[in-house]
């Protein structure tokens, strides 16, 4: 669980910050990226019987990778820390 009102919360970046809007854990985010998967290899499959779907398969391959690196980067600076024990960079520091 996230503790959005935490200053660990306020040091993440915002682009981070604004595209975990409605997100409760790294759990649900680890379901939105499945869910993604199978969406993609579905759209790829029927891409490869009828053209029309390869820009929609190129889109959610898009949003996936996205997400991908959403994840990533949150594991990175430790923001489904719910201890708090870990320090985060301020996106506000220079240099």
């Amino acid at each position: 669980m996230i503790d959005k009102k935490s200053e660990h919360w306020k040091a993440q970046h915002w682009f981070f910050r604004i595209s975990a809007l409605g997100t409760a854990s790294r759990k649900a985010q680890i379901r939105i990226e499945l869910v993604l998967l199978g969406l993609v290899i579905l759209e790829t499959i029927m891409s490869y019987f009828d053209p029309i779907h390869t820009p929609v398969a190129l889109i959610l391959m898009y949003s996936l990778y996205s997400h991908v690196v959403f994840i990533r980067y949150g594991d990175k600076n430790h923001a489904w820390d719910t201890q708090n024990t870990r320090h985060v960079k301020s996106s506000k520091a220079v240099g």
